[in-house]
């Protein structure tokens, strides 16, 4: 089982354009960003663990 674990404040999961696009939220000790884009049919995670204030945004 593969998990992704994402905090921090501003986090995000969302779909755009046919990929999962993760974005790692800011924390106290840096306001530095990650994202991670990859194809919605390949997501290689069983698992997403959110923890802070975020959004998770789906397409119709």
């Amino acid at each position: 089982m593969k998990s992704l674990f994402l905090h921090g404040y501003g986090l995000s999961i969302k779909v755009q354009n046919s990929r999962l696009v993760f974005s790692q939220g800011i924390d106290l000790f840096s306001d530095k960003r990650e994202t991670l884009k990859l194809p919605a049919s390949a997501c290689p995670f069983d698992k997403v663990v959110i923890q802070g204030k975020g959004y998770v945004s789906l397409k119709h």
